[in-house]
């Protein structure tokens, strides 16, 4: 796929995007409550978009951690990255382009904590990190019947864009 087509392919995933924003924008807003003498029942406030460091409740939590300020939501055992840490994706980037076949977002995961100990290792945000190197062009992604692999893109692959993928792994 060429530049010029990987760049059309995202102008158009950009606009299904905004379209997407702002009907859930539109719909965020709260609406008033119908009266009801019967019963007073507690409904919580709408939601609204989250921020990329919000922390999502996952199942089994409480609700009463969620109402807490955003600063107390912090996980407190992952230190957060320092100014020189390399990112997620030069991370990922580098361990992918040591390996000679294709690993899954866990293999990743567990090879990033061993690595990276002081760093919270989630396969989530791993996970998310690889899926974005292949929207990128950068990570070509394998698929076994329910399991996915993730590789660096072959040099041979695409004269044009394994150049530039390689630079951008590296940075």
């Amino acid at each position: 796929m060429s530049l010029q087509e990987q760049l059309v392919h995202l102008e158009s995933g950009e606009q299904v995007l905004i379209k997407m924003q702002a009907v859930l924008e539109s719909t965020a807003e709260p609406s008033a409550p119908a009266a009801d003498s019967r019963a007073t029942v507690s409904v919580p406030p709408a939601r609204r978009a989250r921020s990329k460091s919000a922390p999502r409740k996952r199942a089994g939590e409480s609700t009463s951690e969620t109402a807490k300020p955003k600063s107390a939501a912090v996980k407190k055992d992952s230190a957060p990255k320092s100014a020189g840490e390399p990112t997620w994706r030069e991370l990922v980037g580098k361990y992918l382009s040591s390996q000679r076949e294709p690993k899954s977002s866990a293999e990743v995961a567990a090879a990033l904590t061993e690595d990276q100990p002081k760093r919270g290792v989630q396969v989530a945000v791993v996970r998310n990190t690889l899926e974005q190197g292949v929207a990128q062009g950068l990570l070509e992604r394998h698929k076994q019947g329910r399991s996915v692999f993730y590789s660096v893109v072959a040099a041979g692959a695409s004269a044009g864009v394994a150049p530039e993928s390689a630079e951008a792994l590296a940075r």
